[in-house]
């Protein structure tokens, strides 16, 4: 059985993701090793070194010592008997010592009573395809960033550069994916008949369908993350930017979705919290209605509009639309907080 627990990265989080792991008797952990190195020599040696320190880890949580483990660690000097003696006190405080913050509680909970741990994703070998990957997705961010501060582009640019920024961090997912699903056919190939619990970030939710095969029974579960995104307004993207993204991949997207993702997008751009405030309020058809006015703002690119006889400056038509944006959201705002209190008070 692969219990998939999706949750956002986060220490406080934890408290939420305890609960779920129960019952299992492996947990497997999102790492990343996207760091390239000089030469084979040093990332070999950066491989040698984490090993170990999982190695460590390992038998802190489990509480046992597998004879292949004893024999890396003493073959490097370290004393793997030394950390089974521990006591529990000094066994909970090497875990809090060698764990990341965001993993830190879990390991320290399940001490003793986990069979193994595994850490699972990009290895050393795949950092420099990766970080190819990720020139694409960083240079077409840029250019959506780009756009939004500059206020100089066409709605129809605008969904352009966010549906090609969406699709190029897809395509960032899908490489990390493919060698996970790798890793965890692996893992369960090697410990027939176990309760494996893996928690990955929520925006790897296809990586269920990738691990899909007779003879394994799939779980999904979800930590509340309410506790963790205090901004109704990065939670919302959130969802959309994951929602798009996965459909991006599937070959097809929502309009009214990349729309709504825009509006947030410039709400958040405004710096104005009273403007994010309102528009994390906003129903998804509020926010569709808000981009239809703002689409109508943002119709043409501003090179390609007509200028009157004082106004040539680029730089001076992009100023008037960012502020022209701002009074529309805030306007929106007014609007909706309006309408909530006439329907409060039963007005007709």
């Amino acid at each position: 059985m692969l219990r998939f627990i999706f949750w956002a990265h986060t220490a406080a989080n934890q408290q939420n993701v305890i609960p779920l792991v129960e019952g299992c008797d492996i947990l497997v952990m999102e790492g990343m090793n996207d760091k390239v190195y000089k030469n084979v020599l040093e990332r070999q040696r950066e491989e040698r070194t984490l090993q170990l320190k999982v190695d460590v880890l390992s038998i802190l949580v489990t509480g046992s010592l597998d004879p292949k483990v004893a024999k890396r660690l003493n073959r490097s000097g370290i004393d793997a008997e030394a950390y089974t003696q521990l006591s529990e006190e000094e066994r909970a405080d090497q875990i809090r010592k060698r764990s990341i913050d965001s993993y830190r509680g879990i390991l320290t909970h399940y001490a003793g009573q986990l069979e193994k741990i595994f850490m699972v994703d990009l290895e050393f070998g795949d950092a420099e395809r990766f970080a190819e990957v990720g020139d694409v997705t960083k240079q077409n961010f840029d250019r959506f960033s780009d756009a939004i501060v500059d206020s100089d582009a066409s709605w129809t640019q605008l969904r352009g550069y966010a549906l090609d920024y969406l699709e190029a961090e897809g395509a960032e997912n899908k490489f990390r994916e493919g060698i996970a699903k790798r890793q965890l056919d692996r893992i369960v190939r090697t410990n027939p008949d176990k309760k494996i619990a893996v928690l990955y970030g929520t925006g790897h939710q296809l990586l269920t369908r990738l691990v899909e095969t007779s003879g394994v029974r799939l779980q999904r579960q979800f930590a509340d993350v309410d506790l963790e995104i205090d901004d109704p307004v990065d939670k919302m993207m959130t969802q959309l930017h994951t929602s798009i993204e996965n459909s991006l991949r599937a070959g097809v997207h929502n309009q009214d979705h990349v729309d709504q993702y825009l509006v947030l997008t410039l709400a958040r751009s405004c710096g104005d919290e009273k403007i994010k405030r309102a528009m994390g309020k906003m129903t998804p058809k509020q926010l569709s209605s808000v981009a239809v006015r703002l689409s109508k703002l943002w119709e043409e690119p501003v090179e390609d509009m007509d200028f009157d006889e004082d106004e040539t400056d680029v730089s001076t038509q992009s100023a008037q639309r960012r502020n022209q944006t701002k009074a529309l959201l805030r306007s929106a705002g007014i609007t909706r907080r309006l309408s909530g209190l006439l329907k409060s008070k039963n007005f007709s």
